[in-house]
């Protein structure tokens, strides 16, 4: 009898992806620490100033494979990041969607599950979405679909 296999989502390859690209903390345990940039999938967390978000959104089908009719998907991710200062989040932005840019053809490693990311394909530039009603802290987002290895 096999072990059962943890559940992942793409989402938890791109936090991992960023964490080990050393632009925040997944998986995040703990108490905030001051310029951490914790890693949330799905959800933010009340932790500090500045966090991370990477969510699971709708992706885009490409069709079968004629030979084996299977459908083939695109799923799709957000990346969420906020900081009370716009110019230091903007930058954050950046730098994400710089290092995104970078991914291809790697394999990663998710809760003992490895999947391999042919290509990540940015849908538009940074979106600037300002501060939520009662929060000073600036939102922005990248949004994304992803292509993994059969």
């Amino acid at each position: 009898m096999t072990a059962p296999v943890a559940p992942t989502t793409p989402a938890m390859y791109i936090a991992q992806y960023l964490s080990e690209g050393g632009v925040g903390v997944y998986p995040w345990v703990g108490a905030p620490l001051k310029n951490s940039w914790p890693i949330f999938i799905g959800y933010e967390g009340e932790t500090g100033e500045e966090s991370i978000v990477v969510a699971d959104t709708q992706g885009r089908g490409d069709g079968r494979n004629h030979r084996t009719g299977e459908s083939i998907v695109h799923p799709g991710i957000q990346i969420r990041i906020r900081h009370p200062i716009h110019e230091v989040g903007y930058a954050k932005t950046d730098g994400i969607a710089k290092l995104l840019d970078t991914l291809h053809n790697r394999a990663l490693v998710v809760v003992g599950v490895t999947r391999k990311i042919v290509a990540v394909t940015r849908i538009g530039d940074i979106m600037t979405m300002g501060a939520a009603e009662g929060d000073r802290r600036q939102n922005f987002s990248i949004n994304a679909i992803l292509t993994f290895d059969a």
